[in-house]
């Protein structure tokens, strides 16, 4: 389930597990080369060399209490080239403290020992709190963070997921505050099977930490699926679209977050609607072929004589044989000289027969009609590996158009979703200009995850269409709009009180907090409780409001006690 997920380790513990490798099995030379190497990449805050010379120590002492003078004097001697002045670092105060905790979270956490490794990071933990820690050992927590992470990811690659739940379940215990960690062991749960386990786990997080938008759009996600669960065979896309578009561009703020564990979620939701779209598809395609045999059975002609009276039909004639279902009755109608644009457009908008809708699609009379190609993409009835063909040969706008298709296959929809991404990418400035202006910046629904370096386009258009409602309400929905023009949209008074543009703002979470503090200005107090409960409503946002509620005198006044 796990196993395309792919990162690189940090050098620093990528070194350290080496080094405990060789160690482990006495091959001490190779082990202090390695060793070396991971000094290198020593952070901030960890003094790594005098842990390491009281190791070797101890090994050398070792060793000569077995007798064993020759490989003692050898191992000395490595130690002296990594580190010449090693003695100095023997003649100090062995006592534990905080470096030697460090030293031992890393190296059990390297050798696999999770719990030991865990034990000694609360120690760390226990000395300083997240909030007082300096910056330096604030970075080496971070480190071993992602260490873990990248630890988790390996046991799901290797199938061992009992392994990757327990290193989560003991970062969240060191780090209560870990909301990423919370993420991804849901995520975890939940592609294991364990939905009530994923659900519990985050309703734990909110109910001991506070609410958090990222955790809401989880949980919202999560008790969706179960609710469609009990409704569909396969859970629609569709219905949890928006959604998992929302966490995507949440998850960016939260660099620990496993976005690869969401999409096996996601993944695996459109591979089960696939298989009852296509059970479904199946059935309409073979009623509507067996309704064309029992006509032509009730109206006592054979199939070859309905293929030849369609292949000579007169224009009068062809709109009889339009709706039939028989792909070859179709085949011997589409080189009838007679037939129109018109005529094939009303074959590719209803014909049930996925093998009718690729013969027109492979004419050569008719395959090159952007208005036909486009109605067979969005006839639910094409079977979706024959529509992706299709996909790349389409206009930008026609490509929106698939996407905004509900009933059309999941992975039709994203995949054209995809090629429109890359079209608008690499097209000019002035071209995605016009394309914002044609669709009134509609366009962007189909944009996600945009590289930064593309988002310039977006001020052209705010001073270009700064007085264009459609245009602004779209760019304040849009949830990868860089607070920058949020900030300039929701600074004038025009759309400040313009109703729409202002919820939308507001249910936008790059809106800088201070816009949100002054979109929220002169509403009274009846409207703001109408927010409240509101469930689209951003939980800060929520926050804010109560506060602004609380300073009411007519909600203080409810709130004492006769």
């Amino acid at each position: 389930m796990f196993e395309h997920i792919k990162q690189e380790r940090d050098p620093f513990y990528h070194y350290v597990s080496l080094a405990l490798t060789h160690q482990s099995k006495e091959d001490y030379n190779l082990a202090l080369i390695y060793w070396g190497h991971a000094v290198k990449f020593t952070p901030p805050g960890l003094s790594l060399k005098p842990q390491i010379v009281r190791e070797y120590h101890r090994i050398i002492q070792d060793l000569l209490n077995r007798q064993n003078h020759i490989e003692a004097e050898k191992i000395r001697n490595q130690l002296a080239k990594f580190e010449s002045n090693f003695e100095v670092f023997l003649e100090k105060s062995e006592s534990i403290s905080l470096q030697q905790y460090l030293y031992l979270g890393i190296l059990h956490q390297c050798q696999g020992n999770y719990p030991l490794s865990f034990a000694y990071w609360k120690q760390v933990m226990a000395h300083s709190s997240l909030e007082s820690m300096d910056s330096e050992l604030s970075e080496l927590i971070r480190k071993a963070i992602k260490d873990y992470c990248w630890l988790a990811d390996q046991h799901l690659k290797k199938g061992e997921i009992r392994k990757a739940k327990e290193i989560y379940r003991g970062l969240i215990e060191v780090y209560p505050q870990f909301l990423e960690g919370y993420i991804n062991l849901s995520l975890i749960y939940y592609n294991s099977g364990e939905s009530h386990n994923a659900i519990s786990l985050l309703e734990r997080f909110e109910m001991e930490h506070r609410e958090n938008l990222l955790i809401s759009r989880y949980l919202d996600l999560y008790k969706t699926i179960e609710e469609l669960k009990n409704q569909f065979d396969g859970v629609p896309y569709a219905a949890i679209e928006k959604l998992v578009e929302q966490i995507r561009v949440e998850n960016i703020f939260y660099p620990f977050v496993q976005e690869a564990y969401l999409t096996l979620l996601v993944n695996y939701l459109i591979e089960k609607e696939k298989k009852s779209f296509e059970r479904r598809r199946l059935e309409v395609q073979e009623k509507a072929i067996l309704g064309t045999s029992k006509a032509l059975a009730k109206e006592g002609i054979s199939l070859g004589e309905r293929i030849t009276m369609a292949r000579n039909a007169t224009k009068a004639e062809i709109p009889k044989f339009l709706h039939d279902n028989d792909p070859k009755i179709i085949e011997a109608l589409l080189v009838n000289p007679h037939l129109t644009e018109e005529d094939v457009l009303i074959i590719a908008q209803t014909s049930k027969v996925s093998e009718i809708l690729n013969l027109i699609a492979h004419h050569p009379r008719w395959s090159h009609r952007h208005e036909i190609l486009l109605a067979i993409v969005c006839n639910p009835q094409m079977d979706p590996a024959s529509s992706k063909k299709i996909l790349p040969s389409l206009r930008l706008k026609d490509l929106a158009n698939v996407f905004h298709r509900k009933k059309i296959a999941a992975e039709v929809r994203l995949e054209a979703k995809r090629i429109a991404r890359e079209i608008f990418i690499h097209l000019s400035l002035s071209d995605q200009i016009a394309v914002m202006e044609a669709s009134s910046g509609d366009i962007l629904r189909m944009l996600d995850r945009l590289p930064p370096e593309s988002l310039k386009f977006l001020d052209y258009v705010l001073k270009r269409f700064f007085h264009d409602a459609d245009m602004i309400l779209n760019l304040s929905r849009w949830l990868e709009t860089p607070g920058h023009i949020l900030d300039k949209i929701g600074e004038n008074p025009q759309w400040q009180s313009h109703p729409q543009i202002r919820f939308a703002l507001l249910n936008n979470p790059r809106t800088p907090p201070h816009l949100i503090l002054k979109l929220l200005e002169g509403f009274e107090l009846d409207e703001l409780k109408w927010m409240l409960e509101n469930k689209v409503m951003l939980p800060y946002v929520k926050g804010v409001i109560e506060k602004k509620i609380q300073g009411f005198p007519e909600a203080r006044s409810d709130s004492e006690p006769e």
